[in-house]
C-alpha cells in the first residue's frame, strides 16, 4: 500500500517539476521567439502520460488536482502541433497556463 501510495506521489512531484520547467521555458522563450525554442514543448505523449496518471489518483479529489486537469487539457492542443511549428503565441498561453498553475499551487488558491 505505502509502496502505491509512495508512486502516486512521486508522480505528482514529477508533475509539478514539468509544470516548473515548462513555464521558465515558456518564459525565456516568449521574450526570445525561435523555433527551436519552441519545438522544446512538443511533448504530447508525456503530457498525455500525466493527464492518465492524475486520473488513476481518485484519492487525490483536491480542487488544485481538477485544476491542473484542466490546464493539462488547454496547454495539449497548443502544443500537439503535428509537423508544424508552435507559434508564439501558443508558447505564451502555455506560459500563463503554467504561470497560474504555479501561483495556485505555491499559494494554494
Amino acid at each position: 500500500m505505502n509502496e502505491v501510495h509512495d508512486e502516486k506521489l512521486s508522480q505528482l512531484v514529477s508533475l509539478g517539476g514539468w509544470l516548473r520547467g515548462t513555464e521558465v521555458l515558456t518564459s525565456v522563450v516568449k521574450e526570445h521567439f525561435s523555433a527551436d525554442g519552441a519545438e522544446l514543448l512538443h511533448q504530447p505523449d508525456l503530457l498525455s502520460y500525466f493527464q492518465t496518471r492524475l486520473q488513476a489518483m481518485p484519492e487525490f479529489n483536491l480542487p488544485i488536482i481538477h485544476e491542473i486537469q484542466d490546464a493539462l487539457g488547454e496547454v495539449k492542443p497548443l502544443i500537439d502541433v503535428g509537423d508544424r511549428h508552435i507559434p508564439p503565441e501558443s508558447v505564451k498561453k502555455v506560459n500563463d497556463i503554467t504561470t497560474r498553475l504555479d501561483h495556485g499551487i505555491v499559494t494554494r488558491d
